[in-house]
Parts: structure tokens; sequence; C-alpha cells
């Protein structure tokens, strides 16, 4: 080999060696809802942000909360309950001056394609045998189920009857797998999927509004990369992926054009 080619081999072999520098991550806790809206968030801004890996963990507020106790605090924490928030933020290890609204989300009643209520009120009904709901002491959707069927007067018939889900997205597959007559989800849920159908939109007049809260941990305000991840989510880019999977916008930011209207229900067969 001519020894004029040397040193540029030598170059490549000192390179190769040099180890890369490691990536910065950065860990978002997130209500279960978001998943997929935010699994699109996490792959436009790692492609705008070299260097930095975002590593989300989806689940019930109460697998969280409990990893928080723990010690195991994520760096950002999105939330589909303020008061959980507020509680954190008074009591956790997280900063209220960095509080943001991000989206907001309807509760609605879901049924399977070919069975189930035609009406919210066709819960009480003895056709209806099994009603999934989200455990109100650990999912946010199921404490707002809770919420509204105790002021529509339905809960005492509906009690007897609830089969809990660990998350919205397990009361979803109770529903679409036929283990629940009807079960009650966010709009986001329900347009999601194939296999259900919408009953009824639940009147917001009954709950406390669905607002989903992000705040950092106080550790992580001086991090580049969580302010910048939760720019990106109340951003234009952020705005809008959320709100073409169904989300609604809160107050606080911009409507980016008109608000994603409700679900309207449909008919069970045998309304057809």
């Amino acid at each position: 080999m001519p020894i004029r080619f040397l040193p540029a081999m030598l170059a490549v072999l000192l390179l190769s060696a040099v180890p890369k520098a490691r990536a910065e991550e950065i860990v978002v806790a997130a209500d279960a809802s978001l998943a997929d809206v935010f699994r699109v968030l996490g792959e436009s801004f790692e492609k705008a942000a070299p260097g930095v890996d975002v590593v989300f963990n989806f689940a019930s507020a109460e697998e969280y909360l409990a990893q928080i106790r723990q010690g195991r605090s994520p760096d950002v924490l999105v939330s589909a309950s303020s008061r959980e928030v507020s509680a954190l933020t008074r009591q956790g290890p997280f900063d209220l001056s960095s509080r943001r609204e991000i989206a907001t989300n309807r509760l609605v009643l879901i049924a399977p394609l070919e069975s189930g209520p035609t009406t919210l009120e066709g819960l009480a009904g003895d056709g209806v045998k099994r009603v999934a709901i989200g455990d109100p002491k650990t999912v946010s959707g199921g404490g707002y189920a809770v919420e509204s069927l105790k002021a529509l007067g339905l809960w005492p018939a509906v009690e007897k009857k609830a089969v809990l889900g660990q998350s919205v997205r397990q009361v979803l597959q109770f529903v679409e797998v036929g283990a629940a007559d009807a079960g009650f989800v966010f709009t986001t849920d329900a347009i999601a999927s194939n296999a259900v159908r919408v009953v009824a939109a639940i009147p917001d007049s009954t709950h406390l509004p669905i607002v989903y809260v992000m705040v950092a941990h106080s550790g992580g305000l001086h991090s580049d990369a969580v302010r910048r991840f939760m720019d990106h989510v109340t951003g234009a880019e952020g705005r809008r992926a959320l709100f073409e999977q169904g989300f609604g916008t809160p107050p606080a930011l911009p409507t980016l054009s008109a608000p994603v209207p409700s679900p309207k229900p449909v008919p069970s067969p045998a309304e057809k």
C-alpha cells in the first residue's frame, strides 16, 4: 500500500476511536390518552433537537404518582387532571411557575358497533350488564365519569355494573372486545377506534373541565432540553398535532381554527 495513504487511514482510525457524545435524555410522564399524539411530537422534537432523546412513560395517574413517591420523578409531567397537578406542585418536586395548559378533551359514552345502549339513560336498563369505567381512584377519566354519573343521578344504577379499567385506553379495549356493554372514554380515544360507536357526549356541566396540564420538575427548569420540549408542545406544531387528533385548545393558547366538534352519536343497528 502506498505510504501516502497511511495518514488518512490513521485519521479515520483515530476518529472512530473517539466516543460519541452521549445524548441528553428527558423523561416525560403523560396520561395514557396522550400516547398517540405525544409519540408523534416526540419524533418531531428529536429531529428538531439533535442530541436529545425523549423517553415517554404513558400510564394512569396512580402509576406515575407511585413512581414520583418512590423518588423516580420525570422531567416533565402531563396530566388530564388539573387538581392532581395542583396537589403535586404544592407537595411534590414540580414547579408551579412552569405550569402550562396544553389541551382540553370531552367525555363520551361508547358502545360496541352492533350492541349496547342507545342513550345515556339506557345504562340503567336490564340489557346493560357491564359498564367500563376507569378506576376513579387512579384514572382521571374514571373520576370525571363518576362525577358526571352522580350529577345525572345514574351512579346508583351504574355502580353495581361497573368494570374498572387501569386507564382510559383499557376501558376502550374492554368495549372493543365486548367485555363491556358500554364505557366512558375521552373523545380522542373514541375517534381513534373503528370498533366502537359514540352513544352520547357527556354534558360538560356535569364534571370539572377536562384540561391537560404540563409541569416541569423543579430540577429540570434549568435544562434547555426540557424548556425546548415544553415549547414544542405548546408551539404551533404541537398545537396542530393535538388539534388534528381531536383535542381542544385551552383558552390560554391561540385557537388554530374552528373548534373540534363533539363526535355525533352513532345509532345502533336497532335504530337504523
